[in-house]
């Protein structure tokens, strides 16, 4: 009896692993249907999650989303889908830190009007970046390093 519940255990622990196919339906910045809430969604799983758009527009980022896990963040392309940040913020976009496998970003555009530190922070982690633009990105806080688009 102890071999069917183990082959229970690891048949269930096995399919809860696999990769999720998740939807941006919301260009709010958090919420339900949100990047951000798809994000968090694939941080909880080990594998590498795969993001689409079911939207257009700009998502104004009031804070870092920070990414922990994979995450295959596939945007429609052709400027559609623009991460910028809220003329609030002025901290990174997104932060990567300890995300087991791949992160990729393609088409996407990000714009740095306000962006003071870079876009992009990522601590040891393989980056992807595939057809992604970037637009009003600077080097504006030279003294302390950062800025511009990306920190690896």
């Amino acid at each position: 009896m102890k071999t069917i519940v183990s082959l229970f255990t690891l048949l269930t622990v096995a399919s809860t692993a696999s990769a999720a196919d998740l939807t941006v339906t919301s260009i709010g910045d958090n919420g339900p249907g949100t990047l951000r809430e798809m994000l968090s969604i694939a941080s909880l799983t080990p594998t590498v999650d795969v993001i689409t758009f079911d939207v257009t527009g700009d998502i104004s980022l009031e804070s870092t989303i920070t990414i922990t896990g994979g995450a295959d963040i596939r945007g429609p392309g052709d400027g559609s889908v623009v991460i910028k940040l809220a003329e609030t913020f002025d901290g990174e976009m997104f932060k990567i830190t300890s995300a087991p496998d791949l992160v990729r970003f393609a088409g996407l555009t990000f714009d740095g009007t306000h962006a003071l530190h870079s876009m992009i922070d990522a601590e040891e982690v393989d980056v992807t970046l595939e057809d992604v633009h970037f637009s009003n990105a600077f080097a504006d806080n030279i003294e302390d390093g950062s800025g511009g688009v990306l920190d690896f």
